[in-house]
């Protein structure tokens, strides 16, 4: 069984590697969502974000096996469109290259307010973004 091949793996590993010891100093933010869907999102200072979704769970019957839209969520990121590092299932390149794994459904976009405008989790999936794999936006405002 090679793990390491499993689509998340990767673009996790590197994920962990960008935050270094950010890791160590603390969640920023965190809410957990109480609507019995499984839903709980929290971010490292402003470069980080990751949103988790828990999936439906039959001996507590709570949860939900559909993806989460994160539309209307305060990421706290600066404006930009974002790679979910969860869904990489190759090798992830060192930096931002322009493309997001040839999956559209990977992107996340953050507004100049740091609302999530676009972007889902998928079905018991995680989300995880960062600014070294984001195409940042200057506001004109």
């Amino acid at each position: 069984v090679c793990e390491h091949r499993w689509q998340g793996v990767a673009g996790l590993v590197r994920f962990r590697r960008l935050l270094g010891d950010l890791a160590h100093g603390g969640v920023t933010r965190w809410r957990l969502w109480s609507d019995k869907l499984g839903h709980a999102a929290f971010g490292l200072h402003n470069v980080s974000f990751v949103a988790l979704n828990h999936g439906y769970n039959w001996e507590t019957r709570t949860g939900s096996n559909n993806s989460w839209s994160l539309v209307g969520v305060d990421a706290y990121m600066p404006q930009g469109t974002y790679c979910n590092l969860a869904l990489a299932s190759q090798p992830v390149p060192n930096s931002w290259t322009g493309s997001c794994f040839h999956d559209d459904a990977a992107m996340v976009v953050v507004d100049n307010n740091g609302t999530i405008t676009e972007g889902k989790v998928p079905a018991t999936g995680v989300l995880a973004i960062h600014v070294k794999y984001a195409n940042l936006h200057n506001s004109t405002a």
